[in-house]
């Protein structure tokens, strides 16, 4: 039995989960849940492709990547591991985790979600950068998001110091063009301005130039507004108190065997890490849980056009025949206001998606609910609540 048979005989669930040989010999598994699809290598336990529903690829990888043994893929979702950055001493920069062959520990299914959990464990490669006796997993879990949980289980007898990252390289439509928020009055080490310790006041990011940031003390989660793809893109995370935001711009990019000059305005890493001051101590027997969580809404009605956008599919009651759709959307400078006309839609052959929820006004939110059963939609709340219209109403 080959390799492939083996694993898609003990691992695998159908369309759901399987494994096949991808780019460069690779082996790869492919997740699919809800209408999202996700790639991940097993060099490395890399994400190398994420595709939420109703959405196009939210995950970047270089066009001249290249698929290789013992080599990080440029972009994706490389596990920076069991340090973070680059070394003076010759070790790999970004740690070796990235580097190495995974192995299958587990996969399943859920309502709604498909998961699999990739393990790393101590080996003659690892000793010799890292004598530390130790248990690496990856849960990649995708559903109405990609939710990545990486954890660190110490086996040794004495205390261990760790910093890492999920190096997560997002697709925006052009990075001169998109806006970061969540990180306002947070402090940063400016990497391109010799760790320099400053703060940002800015409410939006916006980058004109190579940019290479560890943001401090931070818990928020991180949106980037892309007007060009019609998009937010969300990360949020948990056992972190520190974010890298990181663009290498056109000179530095070009400077990259596996990346193009000009492929720097279409990728934008936001990182989930424990970096620079933020460092995680773990004494014999100690875990630490490190998750990235990665999903797509829509950005919001473009002024003066008809706006239909999407919400995950298991939001909404499995029984709800009809949902409601925006007709049109009108916007009015003078005011900042948003006047919408909505219709209601027979669902149950297409199960289409609802309308944007950047797109609802307050008057819709105080005025519906009364007539579905007291369950409504939040303005700007970024993901829908389910609605459960009388049976017997159509459109």
């Amino acid at each position: 039995m080959s390799t492939l048979d083996a694993l898609n005989a003990s691992f695998g669930q159908g369309d759901a989960l399987h494994f096949i040989t991808g780019p460069g010999g690779l082996t790869q598994a492919v997740l699919r849940a809800e209408g999202a699809e996700a790639r991940v290598l097993l060099q490395g336990a890399q994400v190398v492709h994420y595709q939420p529903a109703g959405f196009g690829p939210v995950i970047w990888v270089s066009d001249e990547a290249t698929f290789l043994t013992g080599k990080s893929v440029r972009g994706g979702v490389p596990v920076c591991w069991p340090w973070f950055g680059a070394t003076t001493d010759g070790r790999p920069a970004h740690g070796f985790a990235r580097n190495l062959m995974w192995q299958v520990a587990n996969g399943g299914l859920e309502t709604g979600e498909v998961w699999l959990t990739l393990e790393l464990l101590p080996s003659e490669a690892t000793r010799s950068f890292w004598p530390q006796d130790f248990r690496l997993s990856l849960e990649v879990r995708l559903g109405a998001s990609l939710r990545l949980t990486l954890t660190t289980e110490h086996r040794g007898d004495a205390p261990c110091e760790i910093t890492q990252g999920l190096h997560t390289y997002l697709r925006v439509g052009d990075i001169r063009e998109a806006a970061i928020l969540g990180l306002v009055d947070t402090p940063f080490l400016d990497k391109t301005r010799d760790m320099i310790r400053d703060v940002q006041h800015e409410q939006a990011l916006r980058l004109t130039g190579e940019t290479d940031r560890i943001y401090l003390d931070t818990l928020a989660e991180v949106i980037v507004e892309d007007p060009v793809l019609h998009r937010r893109l969300h990360v949020r995370k948990e056992g972190s108190r520190s974010t890298v935001v990181w663009n290498p711009w056109e000179t530095k990019a070009g400077a990259f065997p596996d990346m193009r000059a000009d492929e720097y305005r279409h990728m934008l890493c936001v990182e989930t890490t424990n970096a620079g001051e933020d460092r995680v101590l773990l004494p014999p027997g100690g875990v630490h849980r490190l998750v990235s969580e990665i999903f797509a809404s829509p950005l919001g009605c473009p002024r003066g056009t008809s706006c239909v956008g999407a919400a995950p599919p298991r939001l909404f009651q499995k029984d709800c025949p009809v949902l409601l759709k925006l007709a049109s959307s009108r916007y009015t400078p003078a005011t900042g206001s948003e006047n919408q006309s909505l219709a209601v839609i027979d669902s149950r052959a297409s199960r289409p998606w609802l309308a944007n929820p950047g797109c609802f006004s307050k008057s819709f939110e105080t005025a519906c609910p009364a007539a579905i059963g007291g369950r409504g939609i939040g303005p700007r709340a970024g993901l829908l609540q389910p609605f459960a219209l009388p049976l017997g109403l159509r459109a």
